[in-house]
């Protein structure tokens, strides 16, 4: 058997396999449709806003290794990491002609990917509950997230918001299998899904770290392992590195004076802490509550930490 026949029956099987899981939870089959329908409907009502038409010229214009190029001067017109400009990128070489041919809809057409992204995502949700209980928990959890109205209105945009919350949901449900026994499949998924929600939004490093954090406190006879998989996924990501560095250095006053990248960082963080940079979604721009913002994330993350390790002590004294 050659590849392609292997690849090809291995599709088969796991089509079937979701086909008869749908086909036994015909409650889920209709949260999902109507996940879709929600999402779809009226997505061309507003016009593209202006990241859109950003998002539309420049993906329009680069091939995939100049998106991917981290030393490409085009990158210091944007702050984002290059994922998010290359899953368009795909769209726009394949199912956005097919689509726009029947509808003629430019707008439907650019946005109906991120329909199906928050759809697919409500089927993460389920899964995620049905692993922390039961099935009925995960009709909660999908429907919920079916309603909800945040996730409906970014999936109405191209952006890269739909693209987060199914990597953050997809690490979740590994991060449930992992933290209990460590699974080689498992974790090459984290490994995965991690370094493409960095690579699609920077401040996702903090969910990441909770992440790889609390899987080696919690299961400390795979520590070692949880480590190497951290190592890895930060080795995926390191090729970056340039462009961020690029993009830091145009949007630094500082690092125009130095004349060095190695203080860009912190002078970024330090930015960030006096309230004269906002790097967080929906967080205002005062310096007081950029200074309660991040004293509440520290504090979260310290009683977490304190937490795991008394329970880490008590365990061992047992």
């Amino acid at each position: 058997m050659n590849y392609f026949t292997i690849t090809n029956n291995f599709i088969i099987y796991k089509f079937r396999a979701i086909s008869k899981y749908l086909c036994d939870n015909p409650i889920l089959i209709i949260i999902l449709v109507f996940s879709f329908l929600l999402r779809s409907y009226h997505m061309d009502m507003r016009d593209l806003t202006i990241d859109e038409v950003f998002s539309l010229f420049y993906v329009t214009d680069k091939t995939f290794f100049e998106i991917m190029n981290p030393y490409s001067l085009d990158i210091k017109i944007d702050a984002h990491p290059p994922f998010y400009y290359l899953f368009v990128k795909f769209w726009m070489a394949t199912g956005y002609q097919l689509l726009h041919f029947f509808t003629s809809n430019r707008d439907y057409s650019f946005r109906f990917p991120f329909a199906l992204l928050g759809t697919l995502t409500t089927f993460i949700t389920y899964k995620i509950g049905e692993k922390v209980s039961n099935k009925n928990l995960g009709l909660i959890f999908s429907s919920l997230y079916c309603l909800n109205s945040f996730s409906i209105q970014i999936a109405h945009q191209t952006r890269m918001y739909p693209i987060i919350e199914l990597f953050s949901a997809l690490i979740l449900y590994n991060w449930l299998f992992l933290k209990t026994e460590f699974s080689r499949n498992r974790a090459i998924s984290l490994i995965i899904f991690t370094s493409l929600i960095w690579l699609t939004y920077y401040a996702s490093i903090f969910f990441i770290a909770i992440v790889w954090l609390t899987l080696i406190l919690l299961n400390r006879k795979d520590q070692k392992k949880f480590f190497l998989c951290a190592f890895f996924c930060i080795l995926c990501c390191l090729w970056w590195l340039p462009g961020l560095l690029g993009q830091l250095n145009r949007e630094s006053l500082e690092s125009r004076h130095l004349f060095s990248t190695g203080v860009i960082i912190p002078f970024t963080v330090f930015h960030f802490i006096t309230g004269e940079r906002d790097l967080l979604l929906g967080i205002s721009s005062e310096l007081n509550n950029h200074i309660i913002a991040i004293a509440s994330f520290l504090m979260i993350i310290s009683l977490l930490v304190y937490k795991i390790y008394k329970n880490l002590l008590r365990f061992e004294i047992n």
